[in-house]
């Protein structure tokens, strides 16, 4: 990503991180999900974002709990229980890999520069539209309050 909060500087060992897709931990290039996965087709699915610190993953039974109760919600099956799914994590720390993230240091265009805000007339929904404490695929909103955003920065008034 070139610009904006998530723009970051290119780091040579993403292009060696590992995935884990259905019990396999597979090369970046080869993490795949099938056109007919109804998370790629209808956006319903949940997702959480876990972060390693010395070795262990704090919060991790929180994170499970939020990512049970999202896909309750939805009636979501996730195909594994909880206990697999803190092996799979285990298994993934234990081969000293991330499950999806990259490495990443903040651009230092944006760090000199510094981040503008801008103030956009899309808004996340109500609770009882979509609950923003779930991680879920179905984010369009907050994707179109983005592109607003980038537009409105390479357009300034005046």
């Amino acid at each position: 990503m070139t610009s904006g909060p998530h723009a970051h500087a290119g780091d040579p060992r993403n292009e060696s991180v590992l995935v884990y897709v259905n019990g396999d931990l597979v090369p970046k290039p080869r993490a795949r999900v099938s056109v007919f996965d109804s998370g790629f087709l209808m956006g319903d699915g949940v997702w959480e974002g876990l972060r390693l610190y010395e070795g262990r993953v704090p919060y991790l039974d929180a994170h499970l709990d939020r990512l049970f109760e999202g896909a309750q919600a939805i009636d979501l099956d996730i195909g594994r229980t909880r206990e697999e799914l803190v092996r799979a994590v285990e298994a993934t720390v234990r081969a000293t890999l991330v499950i999806t993230a990259e490495w990443k240091e903040p651009s230092p265009e944006v760090v000199a520069r510094g981040l503008d805000l801008v103030t956009v007339h899309v808004r996340r929904g109500r609770t009882d539209v979509q609950d923003p404490a779930w991680n879920s695929h179905s984010k369009l909103n907050c994707v179109t309050a983005c592109i607003q955003a980038e537009v409105a920065e390479l357009c300034p008034p005046g």
